[in-house]
């Protein structure tokens, strides 16, 4: 079985950052997602939910119009 293909215009760099750095980055993560859990946006006008779920983190999140 061979690897997956990174999606075009994206660069896979295995082992960037070291297993600890990469824990850390979880946890950091996983505070942020307490304080501001998933959610699934859905478009303005139709009420149809886009593809993707994210989080809202204060002044920094996205939002649609």
């Amino acid at each position: 079985m061979t690897a997956p293909r990174p999606l075009a215009g994206f660069r896979l760099v295995p082992a960037y950052i070291d297993r600890s750095t990469q824990e850390a980055l979880l946890a950091a993560l996983r505070t942020v997602f307490a304080a501001a859990p998933l959610y699934i946006p859905r478009m303005p006008r139709s009420g149809n939910p886009l593809s993707v779920r994210m989080t809202n983190c204060g002044p920094l999140g996205w939002v649609t119009e």
